[in-house]
């Protein structure tokens, strides 16, 4: 047998493993459809979205200022992996595992300021460049090779306000796995300078559904005038032509045309600058008026996620405007949440074999899904 052959047969059976008809899946997203139900629900498909997606591609973890200082450590999770990532002495960003060589307990629990991690198993410790400094008992042992018990690498990365991370150690930088972004910044006018915001709060919601309905919920305005009336939709001009979206290789950007400054004569805030941008897979960046926030999603299980934000204040802004805006953000993703929760129990009862969506109104949605089938497939044909 070939190794075309084997590699075929081995996709083969693993999309039949996941219950995935590749054939139909494919006709069913050039028609416009979702993938199947049982995807968003499946364990065997939650484990394989993992790795297939989550351990190779650039995804936003921690503001810049909160790694600012030599000595600054952060901690989370990217996919299913443990992440650490640190500010050497020698003012570097680096980022590994957070996993100790040894028996591979977590190097470090929570975020801080240190000189040096330290496992709390056997106490291990590793400079802040991820070297090897010290493994207890291990100098009677002559085939040991400190200089190979580093702490595992991962890709790090800066843009805006943002430090990202990558779990493929190789991967190219953030700005080249993007290629158009720069370029859609510059023409929208997204500020991604940051000397220009601070940090003002960080909000995670919890949300009781597979992170693929909270992705397409996120990146289409076409529920905003019917699930948040009194929060986004009364802030920004959802029903009018001023909202436009557009596609780019591995993002999506959408954005509202200027509207008159100032508020109505309601009392109702209202946002006169607005522009959003998505990259692949789960990555939010959107800048209004004084303030932006930078997020991500984080999968937790295959009816669970997390999305974690974290706003910022121009430096110029007003702190209560800005608390009133995050005020609202956060109302209209708890909104959110509770839309996908019902999705999320619907697309159990078997029933609803797929969804369709509206190409003109769920552009980016159509756009996200067909990344995801990308990336499933290339992951089958590895």
């Amino acid at each position: 047998m070939t190794t075309a052959m084997t590699a075929t047969t081995r996709a083969t059976t693993t999309a039949g493993r996941l219950g995935l008809d590749v054939e139909a899946i494919q006709e069913g997203i050039d028609g416009r459809w979702s993938l199947p139900a049982h995807a968003y629900h499946d364990p065997a498909i939650h484990e394989f979205e993992l790795d297939a997606i989550f351990s190779r591609r650039w995804q936003y973890f921690a503001p810049r200022e909160s790694l600012a200082e030599p000595g600054s450590v952060v901690t989370g999770d990217v996919g299913a992996l443990p992440v650490v990532v640190t500010r050497g002495t020698d003012g570097a960003l680096h980022g590994f595992l957070n996993v100790c060589r040894h028996r591979g307990y977590r190097v470090v629990d929570g975020d801080c300021q240190k000189s040096r991690l330290q496992c709390g198993y056997h106490a291990w410790t590793y400079h802040l460049d991820g070297s090897l400094a010290r493994a207890p008992g291990s100098e009677p042992d002559p085939t040991f090779r400190a200089e190979e018990m580093g702490l595992l690498p991962v890709a790090v990365d800066v843009w805006a306000q943002g430090v990202f991370v990558n779990p493929d150690p190789d991967a190219v930088p953030f700005l080249e796995a993007h290629r158009r972004l720069a370029e859609v910044v510059a023409a929208r006018g997204f500020d991604d300078d940051p000397a220009n915001y601070r940090l003002h709060r960080a909000i995670t919601t919890v949300n009781p559904a597979n992170w693929k309905l909270w992705y397409d919920n996120g990146v289409e305005c076409y529920h905003c005038r019917h699930i948040h009336g009194s929060s986004f939709a009364a802030a920004y001009d959802v029903g009018g032509d001023s909202y436009q979206w557009d596609t780019c290789d591995t993002f999506s950007h959408s954005h509202f045309e200027p509207g008159e400054p100032g508020d109505g004569d309601d009392g109702v805030m209202r946002s006169n600058s607005y522009c959003s941008i998505q990259t692949f897979p789960g990555n939010h960046a959107v800048q209004q008026d004084d303030f932006m926030y930078m997020a991500r999603i984080v999968p937790t299980g295959p009816e669970s996620c997390e999305f974690v934000c974290h706003y910022f204040a121009h430096v110029d802004a007003d702190p209560e405007r800005v608390d009133r805006w995050i005020d609202l953000w956060d109302m209209t993703f708890s909104e959110d949440a509770d839309a996908v929760g019902v999705q999320q129990r619907n697309l159990r009862t078997g029933r609803l074999e797929r969804m369709r969506y509206i190409a003109e109104s769920e552009g980016p949605v159509l756009f996200f899904s067909r990344l995801i089938w990308d990336a499933y497939r290339e992951a089958l044909e590895a």
